[in-house]
């Protein structure tokens, strides 16, 4: 059944690639609701409950599709920076004095910020871009970690952590960026009607 949830992911980031920008408000939803219920399935923690509160905050994602895109755009910025920051100190975070906490903090939650500001008048095609390349990341991380595990590599100190989580993470990252290059060089190319939210209004 885990692999089976896996496969959904990949199936549904590539669903969402395709057609994301031509049904956003409906991409937006599943792209949380899938991934969210598959993550809770591999975890053991799919129910009746859970399924209830994950439709709701994937109905509420679909009326709400546009702020809800700048929140998304924000999570997902954060956490690119969160795991490039738990890769690089992960194995000595805790030893660093509390001023440099305080700036790696301030790396993770303001850049986002700017980011979104700047880019603004792109942040459909770039979640539909993130979204799609994280669930295919995620269901062939669940697929490749699995294997870490099986070749003898345990999570016993923080130091072989960051080296299991490490190809998962690259894999992710890659998934992500290929999803955003998919939407300006496949899909606007493709779709001459859907560019306008590629493209930075004068």
């Amino acid at each position: 059944m885990f692999y089976l949830y896996c496969i959904v992911l990949i199936l549904t980031g590539c669903g969402l690639g395709y057609y994301g920008l031509k049904k956003f408000n409906i991409a937006m939803a599943l792209s949380f609701v899938i991934p969210a219920l598959m993550a809770l399935g591999m975890i053991g923690l799919l129910g009746s409950t859970s399924i209830l509160i994950t439709l709701f905050l994937g109905a509420m994602i679909f009326i709400f599709a546009k702020p809800f895109s700048y929140i998304t755009a924000y999570f997902y910025s954060a956490f690119i920076l969160a795991m490039f920051v738990i890769l690089i100190f992960g194995q000595f975070i805790e030893e660093l004095p509390e001023i440099i906490k305080i700036v790696l903090r301030f790396v993770i939650l303001v850049p986002p910020i700017v980011f979104i500001f700047m880019f603004r008048r792109h942040v459909k095609a770039i979640i539909i871009g993130i979204s799609s390349g994280f669930s295919i990341g995620l269901g062939l991380a669940g697929i490749i970690t699995p294997q870490i595990f099986l070749a003898g590599i345990s999570f016993q100190s923080l130091d072989t952590m960051m080296t299991a989580l490490f190809v998962p993470f690259i894999m992710m990252f890659a998934a992500m960026i290929g999803g955003v290059l998919f939407q300006y060089l496949y899909i606007a190319k493709q779709n001459p009607e859907l560019i306008k939210v590629t493209k930075i209004a004068k």
